[in-house]
């Protein structure tokens, strides 16, 4: 299951030393959950606050599986 969309990030949730669990609400597909790699680099961070726009590409064997 592969898809890609504009969203509103939610939050944000640290997982392991560099990456975060990111919670994004998207238009065609609602609210999921995805891992970013990388994220608390000093080039990420502003990118991920909650409430800012971005463009999500999503990728998952199933579609209740964490993209």
């Amino acid at each position: 299951m592969d898809w890609r969309d504009d969203g509103i990030v939610l939050s944000t949730r640290k997982l392991g030393e560099s990456s975060v669990r990111l919670s994004v609400l998207t238009r065609d597909y609602g609210r999921h959950a995805g891992l970013v790699r990388g994220a608390t680099s000093k080039s990420m961070r502003g990118t991920l606050e909650p409430g800012n726009e971005i463009r999500v590409g999503w990728s998952a064997r199933l579609a209740e599986h964490l993209g």
